[in-house]
């Protein structure tokens, strides 16, 4: 049975503490809340142990998480958007060791490298299954690509792949133009067509037909307000991709870089004020108005021209 996009390697391991065991358990895994009515993580009815073939088709599901659907739905993402800015540093910070999580809690969904929900009902269903501890799915999202590849082409056949990159690279050039002209605060912008280095355009025009649609700019702020810009955006989701076809923000300081020594950060220039974008297939009328409300709401008054 596929339970997601994504070739999966299942293997085994054991956790040295039972407590912790216990509480991986009866915590729920889609959210990482204890739920109020723990039957998907039941094995036994009264004194009756419950049989593989019956675990199969519930164990690790809670239905209220899901619409009450039956069946799990199937997750065709591989990115999850946070609540707010804070969530995301806090879901890093848990999920890399850094922090230990709170008691009924083990950190929110990420990215399917990390953690998916189909995979942990794998995870949940395959520790039944082999009578393990535990066990971990692992994605591999070039394996599910190549897997399909495979099954469908034959030789001489010819792939043709057309992904919707230009309208996103010029929705980019004029966000990053916005951002670069704002009347609220000055920022740096690291879209390639506004690096003003000579040595460096040369390269860029040499070697590149377009800048993409990811670049970062930089707001000489602390991070709580960078958080603050973050979380009063609307169109574009907090979440922690490269892009597809929609607009996303992240802080990488606190979420994607934030295993990096923070004085290394600095020298590289991933600080607190530095944040990315991610364009996607939205208007960019509709994305400016998104940053011109957020950029209002966190600084407030436009700059005084001089």
């Amino acid at each position: 049975m596929m339970y997601t996009a994504h070739k999966s390697i299942f293997c085994r391991f054991l956790y040295n503490n039972p407590e912790e065991l216990e509480t991986k358990q009866n915590l729920h895994k889609v959210t990482g809340k204890v739920s109020e009515k723990n039957n998907y993580t039941k094995t036994m009815i009264g004194d009756h142990k419950l049989k593989p073939e019956s675990l199969m088709m519930s164990y690790g599901y809670d239905p209220k998480l899901w619409e009450d659907s039956v069946k799990p739905s199937v997750f065709f993402t591989s990115t999850f958007t946070f609540n707010s800015a804070e969530d995301g540093e806090e879901f890093f910070y848990v999920m890399s060791g850094r922090k230990e999580a709170s008691k009924g809690d083990k950190g929110g969904l990420i990215y399917s490298r990390f953690n998916h929900p189909n995979a942990e009902i794998i995870e949940d269903r395959m520790s039944l299954l082999e009578e393990s501890e535990d066990a971990a799915v692992l994605s591999s999202g070039m394996g599910a690509i190549s897997s399909v590849l495979f099954g469908f082409l034959r030789p001489d056949d010819v792939i043709l792949h057309n992904y919707p990159l230009n309208r996103s690279a010029e929705t980019g050039y004029k966000i990053a133009q916005w951002l670069s002209q704002n009347p609220y605060k000055k920022a740096k912008i690291y879209h390639h067509d506004f690096i003003e280095d000579n040595k460096y355009q040369e390269v860029y025009k040499r070697q590149c037909s377009g800048a993409g649609s990811t670049f970062s700019f930089f707001l000489n702020i602390p991070k709580e307000q960078s958080f603050k810009l973050i979380n009063s955006l609307s169109l574009f989701k907090s979440a922690v991709s490269l892009g597809g076809t929609e607009s996303l923000v992240c802080h990488p300081a606190s979420t994607t870089h934030s295993g990096i020594e923070k004085d290394l950060r600095e020298i590289v220039g991933v600080n607190d004020g530095l944040i990315r974008l991610s364009i996607g297939l939205e208007h960019p009328e509709d994305l400016i108005a998104d940053l011109d409300n957020a950029f209002k709401i966190t600084f407030g008054k436009k700059l005084t021209k001089a």
